[in-house]
C-alpha cells in the first residue's frame, strides 16, 4: 500500500447530508491518514522519540486500529506488522506505527460506505485518533520547521516546546460533540499562530542587537607586498586594529581586545594601555592620532623600534643568528606590550636595546633616561 494513494481518496467528494456519520469518518480517516503519512516522513529512523510524541502516536494507531479490526471483521492479515521488532527504537516503532495508521485509514476509507450507520464509538475513536496525530504533527512541525529556530536560543526553543505540549494537552482534554471535529483542530492552528507570532517579535529583536553590532571582530588573512601571510585584525567597522605576520600575536590580540573591537572605541584604551606602560617604565611617544594598540606598538613605543633597527643590522651583517635572537626578542616584547602583562621584562629590553633608540620627540625625562642607559652599555 502506497502513501500517495491518500491524495487520490483527498479528491472525493463531500458526503451528502443523509450520509452524514459516514461523510464524518471518513472526512476523520482522511486527516488520520495524511498526519500519519506526514508525521512517518518527518521523523528519522533512529530519532530518539519523546514519551509525549510516542504515547499518542501509540494511542492515535490503537484506535484506529480497534475500528479498523471491527469494521473488517477480524480479517487475516490486518497486523501484520512489516517486520516490526519488538527491541525497536521508539522513533522506528512510532515509525512502523504510523506507516499501518496510514494504511488501515486508507483500507477503511474502502471499508466505509456513504450510508453505512456507524455506531458512536467509532466515530469517537477516529476522533481521537485524529486529534493526537494532529497534535503530535503541529508539535514535531514546531520542532523541526519552526521558521525562526536559527535565530532563537536552544534554552528558548526547549522552554516553548513545553509549553506547546501543555496547551496541546488541554486543548485535547476539551470536551466536545462528537460532532464538532473542527474546534480542536482549530484551537492548535491558533496556538501554532500565536507561537509563531512571538517568536517572531524575539528573532525580530535579535536580528535589531545582531544590525546594532553590524560586523563582528575578525581576523583577516591575505598576502602582503612581500609575498608574506599578514594576518590583519579587523573592528566591528572592518577597520584594520592590529597588523602583523605573526598569528599567535593576532590571535592574542583579537582575545584580549575582543569587547573593544566589538565597540569600536578603543581611543579610551589606547590612553590606558599607555599608562600601563609608563608605570612599568617603558617610554611611549605621543599617542596623538594613534587610532589602535597595533600602531602604538610599533610607532609610539621606542623600544619596539630600537629592536627593529638592531635586526635590520644584524641582517645587513648577515649575522643570521643574531637576527633570530632579536626575532625572538621582538615577538616577546610584542606579546607583552599587547597584553598589557609582564611589562618588567619589556622594560628590560628596553635597557638592552638602548644604544639603538632615537631619542628625537621623546618628552626630557625620557631623552635623560635613554642617554643614561646609552652611556652604561
Amino acid at each position: 500500500m502506497k502513501f500517495n494513494e491518500l491524495s487520490h481518496m483527498m479528491q472525493k467528494p463531500e458526503p451528502k447530508p443523509d450520509t452524514y456519520e459516514a461523510g464524518m469518518a471518513q472526512n476523520q480517516l482522511l486527516k488520520i491518514g495524511t498526519h500519519a503519512v506526514r508525521l512517518h516522513n518527518m521523523i528519522d529512523d533512529g530519532q530518539e522519540m519523546e514519551s509525549w510524541v510516542a504515547k499518542k502516536i501509540d494511542l492515535a494507531s490503537n484506535y484506529v486500529k480497534s475500528v479498523h479490526g471491527y469494521t473488517a471483521g477480524q480479517k487475516a492479515g490486518t497486523y501484520d506488522d512489516d517486520g516490526m521488532t519488538e527491541d525497536a527504537g521508539e522513533g522506528h516503532m512510532s515509525k512502523s506505527q504510523l506507516y499501518q495508521t496510514a494504511k488501515m485509514s486508507i483500507e477503511l476509507l474502502d471499508m466505509i460506505r456513504k450510508g453505512d450507520d456507524l455506531e458512536g464509538w467509532v466515530q469517537t475513536k477516529l476522533n481521537l485518533a485524529a486529534d493526537y496525530l494532529q497534535a503530535v504533527y503541529h508539535y514535531e512541525d514546531y520542532q523541526k520547521l519552526n521558521p525562526y529556530r536559527e535565530e532563537l536560543d536552544s534554552s528558548l526553543m526547549q522552554k516553548h516546546a513545553g509549553v506547546i505540549q501543555k496547551n496541546l494537552d488541554e486543548i485535547l482534554a476539551r470536551e466536545t460533540k462528537v460532532a464538532d471535529i473542527d474546534t480542536k483542530p482549530g484551537m492548535m492552528r491558533i496556538l501554532k499562530k500565536r507561537v509563531n507570532e512571538v517568536e517572531k517579535e524575539i528573532a525580530k529583536e535579535n536580528r535589531k542587537e545582531t544590525n546594532e553590532a553590524t560586523i563582528k571582530p575578525y581576523i583577516s588573512m591575505y598576502k602582503g607586498k612581500d609575498g608574506k601571510q599578514v594576518y590583519d585584525v579587523l573592528d566591528k567597522n572592518e577597520k584594520s586594529a592590529y597588523k602583523t605576520s605573526d598569528e599567535r600575536l593576532a590571535q592574542h590580540f583579537f582575545k584580549k581586545n575582543y569587547n573593544k573591537l566589538r565597540e569600536a572605541e578603543l581611543d579610551e584604551g589606547i590612553q590606558e594601555w599607555g599608562k600601563r606602560l609608563a608605570m612599568a617604565g617603558i617610554i611611549v611617544a605621543g599617542l596623538a592620532g594613534v587610532n589602535s594598540i597595533n600602531n602604538a606598538i610599533d610607532n609610539s613605543v621606542p623600544a619596539v623600534k630600537a629592536m627593529n633597527t638592531a635586526l635590520e643590522m644584524a641582517q645587513d651583517s648577515g649575522n643570521d643568528e643574531l637576527a633570530k635572537m632579536i626575532e625572538k626578542d621582538l615577538s616577546d616584547a610584542k606579546v607583552r606590550l599587547s597584553s598589557g602583562k609582564d611589562l618588567g621584562s619589556v622594560a628590560d629590553l628596553q635597557d638592552k636595546y638602548a644604544k639603538f633608540m632615537k631619542t628625537e620627540g621623546l618628552a626630557y625625562e625620557s631623552k635623560l633616561a635613554v642617554n643614561l642607559k646609552q652611556q652604561l652599555k
